[in-house]
């Protein structure tokens, strides 16, 4: 499961660089924040990610304030990213990154965590969840 049980920093803005072998789909949960805004860009390697709204996601463990993150669990939809793209999740847009469907995969990403202001919750999911690469924009 990814490591965000780390007490995370209550900056405006920082960076994760994350190194790491993929986790199967079975083997991973749902992940929101609430504080913090995801930019999760794919440097190298293969990973694939499961999107979900919130409301449609059952609550696995609490959210802890600590670590600004809620896991949960339900099904979503399946994308596979590839070297150059990056996708941008708000705080209750349900995802579960770092993941493969059949084997193993390794993969290079940056994570960049940015807090924002309560006003952008009322953005419907549909009008701020988006998958970028090399010229490619798509909302799903």
């Amino acid at each position: 499961m990814p490591d965000a049980n780390a007490k995370i920093n209550r900056q405006v803005l920082f960076i994760l660089y994350k190194k790491r072998k993929s986790f199967s789909f079975e083997e991973a949960d749902f992940e929101v924040h609430r504080n913090y805004l995801d930019v999760q860009i794919l440097l190298d390697g293969s990973e694939m990610w499961e999107y979900a709204d919130r409301a449609d996601l059952a609550v696995k463990t609490p959210y802890d304030p600590e670590a600004d993150i809620e896991w949960l669990s339900g099904c979503g939809n399946r994308i596979q990213m590839k070297p150059g793209m990056f996708y941008l999740v708000y705080p209750d847009d349900g995802h579960k990154p770092c993941c493969h469907e059949k084997e193993q995969t390794s993969y290079r990403k940056v994570v960049v965590k940015i807090k924002i202001d309560k006003l952008l919750h009322g953005v419907p999911a549909m009008e701020r969840t988006a998958v970028y690469g090399k010229g490619d924009r798509r909302w799903i």
